[in-house]
């Protein structure tokens, strides 16, 4: 009779995840429901060097080399267990000024770019007890700001103040306690915003960039 108790009780979660350990987890306390709220670092990389040298280079008429520097960035979340294996958050990440580089074909400076991101995610979790992986995905808006200048492109400008923005990601919630965990994961951010110069009728879009980092979560 226990045996089958146990059964019971067990195969529900096993086809909710689609994997063992769930009931583990949720007994113990680390799947369990209610609010957490966490801050963290992060490595930002851009993806969009290449389509930004391509672009510089028809503004200026002439091959224009274009080099971005990583940064480092800051993210923070407030979210809310809804079940063991689903989570919904407002994450939001800055950006700490992409260094961009222009030489050559006539064109030289540089411009630092910072970007905001704030996303509406859904956090897909396998309660598999103090160690739960996850799958996130989330909608949002972005806005960057730039400061510095590059002679020889024109005049160039974002079109939007603020653009739609997607997440997707995957990462590793580690629990240090039932209450405090260490969330170590990666996203890509996905944007329509678009650049604009005088010269050409032509857009450089998708700003986009991979993050990967670690954040200290607290769990209520």
């Amino acid at each position: 009779m226990l045996a089958a108790h146990r059964l019971a009780a067990i195969v529900p979660a096993l086809l909710l995840v689609a994997a063992g350990g769930a009931r583990a987890g949720d007994d113990d306390g680390y799947a369990r429901s209610g609010p957490y709220v966490g801050f963290g670092v992060t490595w930002v990389t851009d993806l969009f060097e290449d389509e930004a040298e391509r672009y510089a280079s028809d503004l200026a008429g002439a091959p224009v080399q274009v080099k971005i520097d990583d940064t480092w960035g800051l993210q923070g979340v407030l979210g809310y267990r809804v079940l063991p294996f689903l989570a919904l958050e407002a994450q939001y990440e800055f950006v700490d000024e992409f260094a961009v580089g222009a030489s050559g074909g006539g064109a030289s400076g540089s411009v630092d770019l910072s970007g905001h991101v704030l996303t509406g995610n859904l956090k897909l979790v396998l309660p598999t007890w103090r160690i739960q992986p996850y799958l996130l995905a989330g909608v949002g808006v972005v806005w960057y700001e730039a400061s510095g200048s590059i002679s020889g492109l024109g005049q160039v400008v974002f079109e939007d103040a603020r653009a739609f923005a997607g997440r997707v990601g995957a990462g590793v919630d580690i629990y240090l306690t039932e209450s405090l965990l260490l969330d170590v994961g990666a996203t890509a951010v996905l944007t329509t915003e678009e650049v604009s110069s005088n010269v050409t009728a032509q857009d450089l879009d998708g700003l986009h960039y991979v993050a990967a980092g670690a954040s200290l979560e607290v769990r209520f």
